[in-house]
């Protein structure tokens, strides 16, 4: 019977659909960072159809860690902000490298990006939430045409691409 087949393609393809809609977000855990991530991450993303989550906002079972390393590895994308060097971006940001995920890194000051990521494409909003919703918004409408989702969602395991954004 043909059903059957046709249900694990469908399963597949939702399964590819869902890790294509999911981004994950790197940032400090700190209140002053809240109306950034609400309104110049979280807002743009969600407005594109795409799910849009910190680690703080799950409920889980174990360690942060490795609930971060699990959504990392879910995740079609990652925002990462750098602003004030936060020692566990960092680390994170180099665990979403290794997988070869793309990152929209941003910061508010342009001296908080290492030497190592200056050569990637980086947003720096100087504070100013419009600018950074703005620039979020353009870098996952990048993302989402270079995943061609016209073509029967082609290849969108997130873990093949260079972190490019």
């Amino acid at each position: 019977c043909a059903l059957p087949i046709l249900s694990l393609e469908l399963q597949s393809k939702s399964a590819r659909l869902s890790k294509l809609l999911y981004s994950f977000v790197l940032m400090p855990f700190d209140a002053a960072f809240d109306d950034i991530y609400a309104y110049g991450i979280k807002r743009p993303i969600e407005s594109l159809g795409i799910r849009c989550e910190r680690v703080d906002e799950i409920q889980y079972v174990g360690g942060v860690l490795d609930q971060v390393f699990k959504c990392i590895q879910q995740a079609r994308f990652v925002v990462a902000d750098m602003t004030g060097r936060n020692p566990n971006v960092f680390y994170e940001v180099g665990y979403c490298h290794a997988l070869k995920k793309d990152v929209i890194l941003c910061t508010q000051d342009p001296d908080d990006l290492p030497f190592d990521l200056r050569g990637y494409n980086h947003i720096v909003y100087h504070g100013k939430i419009k600018t950074l919703e703005d620039a979020i918004r353009r870098r996952v409408l990048a993302i989402i045409e270079q995943d061609d989702l016209g073509s029967d969602l082609g290849d969108v395991s997130g873990g093949t691409r260079t972190p490019s954004v």
